[in-house]
């Protein structure tokens, strides 16, 4: 096992990159890749294209965490080749602009630009995209892609003018296009009610088409700009569906799609066309009356509205919203029709056989899926305005809605149903994970049985119902998928901490055996965290210690994989005990475990200890039946003590006298008299070369005590739990003895899933 120095990692990720990179296109499989390549742009060079091609499976998930741009000139393109979304590679991302990107002056052309498209992206943190620097962007573009789970907001957008002086003008985005993204998961906190996009600098242009935005549970708006913009701003707002979604703490002014206030230049015009403003369900109301639900508050704007559908049961109508207009500080003039007087928009309510039922307009808005037969009037129902043109470019579609909704037939469900005969601490998982599932749609389905490669005799997997007998599995739905997982518990298993339900850093005072015997909880293990205590216990610890002076509240420091530098199979979720320096040279903070034992004999003890910095050597194993008098009953033997990043196995026969108790007592801890083990990196200088401890860094440290993967068997068979007091006599099979689930519970006749009847398992569907 081998471990990079601070330094050597420094020099990797350091390293500076160039600032005159020719334009070039890249394939990347991973985030390392991705990383690398971004890195190597620099300043980037007026004209010229990097483009980062993302291909990996779907089904994986890639984090390139935070990046922060220091380009300021050319192109960025970072995209997939697939169209389907389905099979998008995911990517997790967020951009932040570094507080020393150079600037760079204004003007179309002259700036950097940025382009997703065809990417599954994923929310890892606040924002896709935040700048709050001076950075001058050309064009900033998300096309095609499908956009969600973020905290708060998909762009936020506003140049720091305090910290460097600069106007407004100076912090300019010439355009942004967001075009045939499917946008949800939205706002996911609550608190500020977040805007999807945040503006709150001068702004050109907004292009908004052919997207799907839904399930926004805490959003005030599609569009928010906060600050004056010196600049007329053009807003494309057209072949988009907005479904409000099931706002749960709606912004106190209610929903705005685009809400520029009186942010905007007087004189920026909105083009609103062809668009679905609906509900996302029949009868759907925010608010008593829909009056806090706007296309737009804009200030002193020319707002042009054509063939807009729209739920007048959630959105304000139009002629409302002229009204509205009209009474502001800087009145708006909203115009519709190819007139400019006629309205030629649509109140749902009045289309002739819309439905919101399963499958009637809505393919199956139950579960949030919008699509629509190209049958359907609205395909062909769209506007061109050829009086309106942009850059050469006609305003609107001959469809209404967006083209990414359409499809040439709405496909058929398929049911998948997994059945997993055994433990009922075995999960599974399927992949892609989807509300519902059709036919022809490829899946994977992986059994989890809750063992590690430290852990692997906890159950034995006998094979699917259908003979296949990989964990994993794929398939394609032909029609509903019926599969029964089976397993073999293994009756030894007293309790076992997989820690597999720790799936990020965080502090325990205890934590609960994830497996035990029949999961009947009377067999259910506990290990406590216990600092050195000269106080009296007390009722949180089962094991009172000798406390010194200063030292913090007792806790267990989870981590979900230790050591990284591993294979991810050689890895393990862990808890480690963390004693203060000032108290680590005479005591050790501590794990005890409590175990029942009633009916059990044959007691066995394993566990696998660890660390990367400052345990001792030796790790003892001790045991107890009052939690009082302690004998040693195993340690580390000579040829086992714990080296930098490794784990050694501790393990013990426990004594007849922890067999059919209702609680025996171990606890795990370092032996203060063995040679600590320092971590050789020379960012910390604990170990030099040549030298060893150098004892004033080491007595300033903490010291760490890693463990995990802990096993405990016995002889169960004279064991009862509530799954062993239904047995009887095998040869009779009495149809109305008593049924129960597997935790023990007895339950009515009809009851679903898997069943225990006269001793036996049977699965009721």
């Amino acid at each position: 096992m081998k471990r990079l120095t601070y330094l050597a990692l420094a020099a990797m990720t350091l390293a500076p990159a160039t600032t005159f990179a020719a334009s070039w296109s890249e394939e990347v499989t991973n985030a390392d890749e991705f990383k690398a390549r971004f890195n190597s742009i620099g300043a980037g060079i007026e004209g010229e294209t990097y483009e980062i091609i993302c291909n990996w499976d779907p089904t994986e998930m890639v984090s390139v965490g935070k990046l922060k741009p220091t380009m300021t000139k050319g192109k960025l393109i970072i995209r997939s080749n697939e169209t389907d979304f389905d099979k998008m590679p995911q990517l997790q991302i967020a951009f932040e602009w570094a507080a020393d990107a150079p600037k760079v002056a204004t003007g179309e052309g002259k700036g950097s630009s940025v382009i997703i498209q065809n990417m599954n992206i994923v929310g890892t943190g606040s924002y896709v995209i935040d700048n709050r620097r001076s950075v001058f962007i050309d064009t900033l573009a998300l096309r095609r892609c499908d956009i969600h789970d973020n905290v708060r907001s998909v762009l936020r957008y506003d140049g720091d003018k305090q910290a460097d002086g600069l106007e407004r003008a100076e912090m300019s985005i010439h355009c942004i296009e967001v075009s045939e993204c499917k946008i949800h998961g939205q706002a996911q906190a609550s608190g500020d009610n977040w805007s999807v996009f945040r503006t709150f600098m001068p702004l050109a242009k907004f292009v908004i088409k052919d997207n799907i935005f839904y399930n926004m549970p805490y959003t005030k708006s599609l569009w928010e700009t906060r600050d004056q913009n010196e600049g007329q701003t053009e807003v494309i707002f057209q072949n988009n569906m907005v479904l409000v979604g099931e706002n749960k703490d709606m912004h106190s002014g209610g929903f705005t799609v685009l809400a520029a206030g009186a942010n905007i230049a007087p004189g920026s015009t909105f083009h609103i066309y062809n668009n679905i403003f609906a509900g996302p369900k029949a009868g759907y109301n925010i608010f008593e009356s829909y009056t806090g639900t706007k296309i737009t508050n804009a200030e002193g704007a020319m707002v042009l509205a054509r063939n807009n559908v729209i739920d007048t049961e959630t959105y304000m109508p139009l002629i409302e919203q002229q009204s509205y207009l009209a009474t502001l500080g800087t009145p708006s003039t909203l115009m519709w029709g190819a007139d400019g007087m006629t309205d030629d928009n649509i109140v749902l309510s009045s289309v002739a056989g819309f439905s919101w039922e399963t499958g009637a307009t809505f393919q199956d808005p139950a579960n949030n899926l919008y699509n629509l037969l190209k049958n359907n009037p609205w395909y062909t129902s769209g506007v061109l305005d050829a009086a309106s043109i942009l850059g050469g470019v006609n305003i609107g579609a001959t469809y209404i809605g967006p083209s990414i909704a359409y499809v040439d037939e709405f496909p058929t469900p398929a049911a998948i149903n997994i059945t997993v005969e055994g433990p009922s601490y075995i999960t599974y998982s399927v992949s892609p994970e989807k509300d519902v599932y059709y036919l022809d749609d490829e899946v994977t389905i992986t059994l989890n049985p809750g063992t590690n490669n430290y852990l692997t005799n906890l159950n034995t997997f006998n094979g699917w119902s259908d003979g296949v007998t990989e964990l994993s599995r794929t398939e394609k739905l032909t029609g509903d998928l019926n599969l029964t997982a089976k397993f073999t518990d293994n009756r030894d298993v007293v309790s076992a901490f997989t820690l597999n339900g720790i799936t990020k850093n965080g502090d325990y005072t205890s934590y609960a055996a994830d497996v035990y015997l029949d999961m009947d909880p009377s067999f259910q293990s506990v290990v406590y965290a216990v600092v050195v205590d000269t106080t009296e216990a007390t009722g949180t610890q089962e094991s009172p210690f000798h406390y010194m002076t200063g030292t913090p509240k007792s806790i267990f420091q989870a981590r979900p994989a230790k050591f990284g530098e591993d294979p991810v199979e050689l890895q393990m979720p862990i808890l480690s005990n963390r004693t203060p320096a000032i108290a680590k040279k005479e005591a050790r903070n501590h794990a005890v475990f409590v175990i029942p034992t009633k009916g059990i004999t044959d007691l066995h003890f394993s566990l696998y200890v660890g660390t990367d910095n400052n345990a001792m050597s030796n790790q003892i194993l001790e045991f107890s039946t009052d939690s009082t008098t302690w004998t040693k009953i195993a340690e580390l033997a000579p040829d086992n003590l714990l080296q930098n990043l490794e784990w050694g196995k501790l393990e013990a026969d426990l004594p007849a006298e922890a067999n059919d108790k209702e609680k025996v007592y171990i606890r795990l801890m370092g032996d203060i008299t063995s040679e600590p083990v320092c971590t050789p990196d020379e960012g910390i200088g604990m170990w030099i070369e040549g030298i060893g401890i150098v004892d004033e860094v080491y007595s300033a440290t903490d010291g760490f005590e890693y463990f995990g993967s802990i096993l405990i068997t016995g002889d169960t068979s004279k064991a009862i739990t509530g799954i062993s007091e239904v047995a009887t006599d095998e040869q009779k099979f009495d149809e109305n003895a008593p049924m129960y689930n597997i935790m023990g519970m007895k339950v009515a006749k009809g009851t679903k899933g898997l069943i225990i009847q006269n001793g036996k398992k049977y699965v009721v569907k």
